[in-house]
């Protein structure tokens, strides 16, 4: 059944919602992203929705140092993000016949709980004694936002009641509406790739190779791919440094093929890295050359202890520091870049 806004759902039911989810396949490789989910939804039922903010987040998920400024360190932005992907890609997949769905609307960290459409509640026989007990101090069950996604069935459009006959058709027209919306996303993310960068961001033009893959071992091929995107992904939120999306590297794969394809490009620098084995660990080498004549600026390794619990983690902390290294004030590009303005011959950092 679905629950109106000033209907309630019993906590246990809430939880039990949330093992769901950590449990899935989506979750199981991702301790930060069951944290931050377990941290949001617990404090939720608690009644301490006022306490959801990115600050207590930051300190209590992520382990950030109490002085953490959340103007100045996106990281909890970034993670939910990814979270509210995950979250719509289970319920898409495995939590497609979920009871109740869990979702964290944009603008904030307060998570909302959804009872689908059709869906009859089976409450545990040992928790029925305390169901008006519980209604008290349950979370109340929120209107949801019609899914964005164009492909997603009819049937799987999450409603809530309608109280008037109008509220059918005012449904139908928002969903008319976003997916006119979508579909003007999608036009305006091909003209992007096909002509490569929008002349709105300025600056020094950066393409990222795809990582390549030297363990020998084919099933790795997935890591090096994840840590292509995350680099770009990473990269992309500094605004000084023009980076060429994902899909224009993979697509194209080198510099030479991407300036055969369009002549008029502009390649200023180029990323490129491997990942390899050693031992239990995994390294991953980077180095950042000039398009130009292939110059060395800089290079580094990183090395930690690697296993499928870990994996996605790991790819993220490692681009984060990679794009910090390159890309904020006073990094490796913007000093070659004052040197090139100034006339001085370039540097090579290795570490």
């Amino acid at each position: 059944m679905s629950y109106s806004a000033a209907e309630t759902i019993p906590p246990q039911l809430i939880q039990d919602a949330l093992q769901r989810v950590v449990g899935s396949r989506d979750f199981m490789n991702s301790e930060r992203k069951r944290r931050f989910l377990k941290f949001v939804v617990m404090e939720a039922l608690a009644g301490h929705a006022g306490r959801i903010k990115a600050y207590t987040i930051a300190v209590d998920v992520f382990d950030r140092d109490p002085s953490f400024d959340p103007a100045t360190d996106p990281v909890v932005r970034i993670e939910a993000g990814r979270l509210r992907r995950c979250l719509e890609h289970y319920y898409l997949t495995e939590g497609a016949m979920d009871p109740i769905q869990i979702t964290i609307p944009k603008g904030g960290y307060v998570p909302q709980f959804i009872v689908t459409e059709g869906t009859a509640l089976t409450v545990p026989k040992e928790i029925n004694p305390a169901i008006n007990q519980a209604k008290a101090a349950a979370v109340p069950a929120l209107a949801v936002a019609v899914s964005s996604n164009p492909t997603l069935e009819p049937s799987r459009l999450r409603l809530m009641k309608r109280s008037h006959p109008l509220a059918g058709i005012l449904s139908l027209s928002v969903v008319l509406i976003i997916a006119l919306l979508w579909g003007a996303t999608l036009l305006l993310q091909t003209w992007i790739s096909e002509n490569v960068w929008t002349t709105a961001v300025q600056g020094p033009s950066l393409m990222v190779l795809p990582f390549s893959n030297d363990s020998g071992n084919p099933a790795e091929d997935i890591f090096a791919n994840g840590m292509t995107e995350e680099v770009i992904g990473e990269l992309i939120r500094f605004r000084n440094v023009l980076v060429f999306g994902a899909d224009t590297s993979f697509r194209y794969r080198t510099e030479p093929a991407l300036r055969d394809a369009v002549p008029d490009v502009r390649i200023d620098y180029v990323l490129k890295g491997s990942i390899s084995r050693v031992g239990s660990q995994i390294q991953v080498n980077v180095a950042l050359l000039h398009a130009a004549d292939n110059h060395y600026l800089w290079s580094d390794r990183f090395r930690q202890e690697f296993s499928p619990g870990n994996m996605i983690d790991l790819r993220h902390d490692i681009a984060m520091q990679v794009a910090r290294v390159l890309a904020q004030p006073h990094g490796v590009i913007h000093n070659e870049e004052f040197r090139n303005t100034a006339g001085h011959p370039s540097e090579s950092y290795w570490r």
